[in-house]
């Protein structure tokens, strides 16, 4: 197995809920598990670790990233600062084929609705709208940051199965994207980001306690 491909598995095992926060990686037994040396797993657990999706720790091994609720908390908050700003500078910018761009991407959203897809057509919806402001560095973080969310999100069945909540705010976005409702298309997003982040929290709380 080449090691592109141990990078690809072990990164979909991880955003998948597969592999869950915080449990450890150790070379060996993923090179076993894949029938690769442990060449290949160390670069793909330095790549990983360069994502913020594992940390590594001694002896040659890594565990999956597992943030506690404050961090959880900052983290969404940087969310809602860069994309905020993203889509306030994305209004009225977008050309035809850019809003053609968010109009597809919100109809494969809706359809991968609770799919094992749905993940990553939720992100390519969001990329679309924030594409007119021009601003990749953002993006690459905002990404970042939601890969971080998205493994601790995959742990509580409640906020994957909320879709329609979640698409019922893409439509009102999308509705005040078109009308160049700048004011509008941000409190919306922040909206989205912050039912998100306390439906995570409350279960991660819930989940402590139990």
């Amino acid at each position: 197995m080449l090691s592109n491909s141990v990078l690809e598995g072990l990164r979909q095992e991880i955003l998948s809920g597969f592999i869950p926060p915080g449990a450890v990686l150790l070379q060996s037994q993923i090179a076993k598990r894949f029938d690769v040396s442990r060449i290949p797993v160390r670069d793909a657990l330095a790549i990983l670790a360069v994502e913020k999706l594992v940390v590594t720790t001694p002896n040659n091994g890594a565990r999956v990233v597992q943030l506690s609720i404050e961090e959880l908390t900052e983290i969404y908050d940087l969310r809602i600062t860069l994309e905020t700003l993203c889509i306030a500078e994305a209004v009225g910018q977008a050309s035809s084929t850019q809003m053609e761009d968010i109009t597809y991407h919100l109809q494969l959203s809706n359809i991968e609705a609770n799919r094992s897809g749905w993940a990553k057509s939720d992100w390519n919806f969001h990329k679309a709208l924030y594409a007119p402001a021009n601003k990749p560095h953002h993006v690459r973080i905002i990404h970042e940051l939601r890969q971080l969310c998205h493994i601790h999100i995959k742990q509580y069945g409640d906020l994957c199965e909320n879709t329609d909540h979640w698409l019922d705010q893409h439509g009102q976005i999308v509705k005040a994207f078109e009308g160049r409702d700048r004011e509008t298309c941000c409190a919306l997003i922040e909206t989205h980001i912050r039912d998100a982040r306390d439906l995570l929290i409350r279960a991660a709380t819930d989940n402590d306690l139990a």
